[in-house]
């Protein structure tokens, strides 16, 4: 199956249009208010207005909302379809979402192995579950820029049924060995690709797409 990569941690129109030139999957836009890549919704529109009707199918907007009704009024008001949903939501509410046409990637918080006993649940609700490292701080949702115990994805992966990405502190260094060891259907990356918090460097994003090439054509 032919590796797919999201870029997250998008705030600008040039880092946009050059991950989805390079040959992103996915774009993620942060919603966040208290994440150093946080983008607001105008802001997201804006970036929309200059995109391809293609490339806006390839954006994802991460949310903190904690309503179904709020998720599909921000989703509805940029034009956007994939969301990656942090609040906590039940199976129907999920179903909702899927419901009303919206693709849902679900992040959740690694650190040990007891935290992925429930993916299987989300089976017929959402795209794709995203693992991802677990802070110690509860506020901190995502962009630790640190690894998770991979083992624990590795078992993951050989157990449930759901399409799984695989995130949490993978930059230049560590992406051969994530990709060898762990064979994730997608990779989600933001931190590791960034010349300073929020801004990333096209040299890294355009390295990161030649380390994966072979991975990137198998089927």
């Amino acid at each position: 199956m032919k590796l797919k990569i999201k870029i997250c941690g998008i705030t600008n129109l040039i880092d946009a249009k050059n991950a989805l030139q390079l040959g992103a999957d996915y774009i993620g836009f942060v919603n966040i208010k208290n994440s150093p890549r946080f983008i607001t919704s105008q802001e997201i529109e804006e970036i929309f207005v200059e995109l391809t009707d293609e490339e806006r199918l390839k954006a994802v907007i991460l949310t903190e909302l904690d309503t179904i009704d709020g998720i599909m009024d921000l989703c509805t008001s940029i034009g956007i379809k994939f969301v990656q949903p942090y609040g906590s939501f039940s199976n129907s509410e999920l179903d909702r979402l899927k419901l009303m046409n919206y693709r849902i990637l679900k992040p959740l918080h690694v650190e040990v192995e007891e935290d992925i006993e429930t993916i299987d649940t989300y089976q017929t609700s959402v795209e794709v579950v995203i693992l991802d490292t677990k802070s110690s701080n509860p506020e901190v949702l995502g962009g630790t820029g640190e690894t998770f115990d991979w083992d624990i994805y590795i078992k993951a992966q050989a157990n449930c049924q759901v399409k799984l990405a695989l995130a949490g502190g993978l930059d230049l260094d560590n992406i051969g060995e994530a990709i060898s060891r762990c064979k994730p259907y997608m990779i989600d990356i933001s931190s590791g690709l960034e010349s300073c918090p929020g801004i990333k460097s096209f040299n890294k994003m355009k390295a990161l797409f030649e380390l994966t090439s072979l991975a990137r054509l198998e089927s």
